[in-house]
Order: C-alpha cells, then sequence, then structure tokens
C-alpha cells in the first residue's frame, strides 16, 4: 500500500548468490545449543529451533569490499554473515543469529517520517527497547545522535517462487554486555521498505561462532 511513497522497483534479473560455509537457498543449518546454554536466561529473546531451514536469501553491497549475506529461515530468524573482499570463508569477519522481535507498520507518510527524519531516535547512542538499554555499535566513537546507515538488499526467495526484490534499509545496530560473560547482545533496528511496503523492524541477536553450526 505504500507504492505512492517509493518508486523503486523489483530486482530484474536473479542475483549471484554467495554461499560461505555452504550457507544456502533450501540448505538445513543445525545449531549447536551447548555455547548457548549460559546465556541463554540472560537473553532477551528466544533463540530459534535448533534447526533451521533457510527460505530466503539477502545480499546487501557496503561498499569498499564489505558485504554482508543474510540467510532467513522459517522461524523468524536469519543468520548474518559479514565478509571484506569476498564471500569464502577466509573473508569472514563475524556471524551472528537473529531473530525478529517487533515490527511496526507505520500507517501513512507521516508516521513514516517519525521513523526516518531528523529527529528519528534510530543513530541515537543509546536505544531502550522493551525497558533495556543498548549502546550504539556502528560510529560509536560519535558523539549525539548521528544518521542511520542506508544500504539495498537484494532478496531471493525461491521456496516461495517469488521473484528476487529490492529492500532499502535506514538501518543502527545496538549492543549490551551480557551480565557474567564477555558476549553481547545485539539489537538491529531497520527502517525498511519495497517497492509497496515500508515496516520499522526490531531484531535480537548474539554472535555465532562458525563451529557453533553445521550446514547440510
Amino acid at each position: 500500500m505504500f507504492g505512492k511513497w517509493f518508486k523503486k522497483e523489483a530486482v530484474a534479473e536473479k542475483p549471484v548468490l554467495p554461499s560461505p560455509y555452504n550457507l544456502r537457498l533450501k540448505a538445513a543449518v543445525d545449531i549447536d545449543p551447548i555455547p548457548f546454554s549460559m546465556i541463554s536466561d540472560k537473553l532477551h529473546f528466544v533463540l530459534p529451533a535448533e534447526r533451521q531451514i533457510v527460505e530466503a536469501q539477502g545480499k546487501i553491497d557496503l561498499g569498499g569490499g564489505a558485504y554482508l549475506s543474510r540467510y532467513y529461515s522459517c522461524d523468524d530468524a536469519f543468520i548474518q554473515v559479514s565478509s571484506t573482499g569476498g564471500f569464502e570463508e577466509q573473508h569472514v569477519d563475524d556471524i551472528k543469529l537473529f531473530v525478529f522481535e517487533d515490527t511496526i507498520t507505520p500507517a501513512n507518510q507521516a508516521e513514516w517520517e517519525v521513523w526516518t527524519g531528523k529527529d528519528s531516535k534510530i543513530g541515537d547512542a543509546t536505544y531502550t527497547f522493551n525497558g533495556v538499554e543498548y549502546s550504539r555499535v556502528w560510529m560509536a566513537q560519535s558523539e549525539g545522535s548521528i544518521v542511520p546507515v542506508e544500504f539495498e538488499e537484494e532478496v531471493t526467495n525461491l521456496m516461495e517462487g517469488k521473484s528476487p526484490y529490492t529492500v532499502i534499509h535506514l538501518a543502527m545496530l545496538y549492543e549490551r554486555l551480557i551480565p557474567g560473560v564477555e558476549r553481547y547482545e545485539y539489537l538491529l533496528i531497520s527502517a525498511e521498505h519495497t517497492h509497496d511496503d515500508a515496516n520499522i523492524v526490531f531484531s535480537l541477536g548474539v554472535d555465532l561462532d562458525p563451529q557453533a553450526f553445521i550446514v547440510t
């Protein structure tokens, strides 16, 4: 219903999809629960099921040879692989496991601009979500509020027979130190839109070690 707001059209051709660690569409990803056993009760979200099936894949070119590859499952979760200079395992900088926690759908252009305009809290030095405060990760040394990071994601969803399409993100990453362990819980906020839809999406996640999952 938001088609009149945005003129970005669907991606015309199937993008070339990276597959680090053999992550790919329709893959089964078995996540080892043991590494999370000591922190699961300290997280502010529920970890997804141990087996995840990749139903959609996103590819993001951040520029300067930096990429994000996302692998979305049927369990409202996704694995995000950050890489530099390529997509092979030696290029990977980090891996995160996120779970979708909340989605707000603006009713009109004015509500959208509340989230994306100059007074938006996306980009503040801290952000409180569900009563928990998180600190900004991206450009953390900058004082005050900053402009959210804008990027395009090419999404391919073969399992539903959809054509590839583009999602525009205005996003910011936050974190909090998990008490008692040297690990972080992440809050990813993204004001995102396609050619006919717009949402504010909140996701919570943790770092994922390559040894903590098996792909088949």
